[in-house]
């Protein structure tokens, strides 16, 4: 009968044919001057291209899900989305930062889904946050000048 010394002796002698692990580098993301910092499960996603409008921007995730789109969204520090509501669905994960609509206030790691059940709502931001979104349909906007977005809505989409 072996010792344990002697097996595990015999597992590394041959250290060779043995690869280490190495844990996969985390993904840096930035926007507007701001660095996150995120786990591997983003690194397939090599160039970001955004695209703003005030303080809020978004980049389109080159995800192949026929009408699902998947996004990253940043909101500056006192952002808000003005009023809208849901065609479909939008799953939002909070990544980091916080924000508050309507229905609460929500800190990195919260998930958020609404639909079209779901009443108006316009998130507003103090401090920033980025997000992470899937939706299958454009937003509604329901109040001021954003209801203009609405005729275009399917295409910046």
């Amino acid at each position: 009968m072996l010792s344990f010394a002697a097996m595990l002796s015999d597992i590394v002698e041959n250290d060779e044919d043995l690869t280490l692990y190495q844990p996969p580098k985390p993904k840096v993301i930035e926007c507007k001057g701001l660095t996150y910092t995120f786990t591997c499960a983003f690194n397939q996603f090599n160039e970001l291209n955004w695209h703003g409008f005030g303080k809020i921007s978004r980049a389109r995730l080159p995800v192949n899900e026929g009408e699902v789109r998947s996004s990253l969204l940043h909101i500056e520090s006192g952002g808000a989305i003005p009023a809208h509501k849901h065609k479909g669905y939008e799953l939002t994960l909070l990544l980091a930062g916080d924000f508050s609509d309507e229905n609460g206030h929500y800190v990195a790691g919260d998930f958020i889904l609404l639909d079209e059940s779901h009443h108006d709502h316009s998130p507003k931001t103090t401090n920033g946050c980025l997000c992470y979104t899937v939706s299958n349909a454009p937003l509604h906007f329901t109040q001021g000048m954003s209801q203009l977005f609405n005729s275009i809505g399917n295409i910046i989409y």
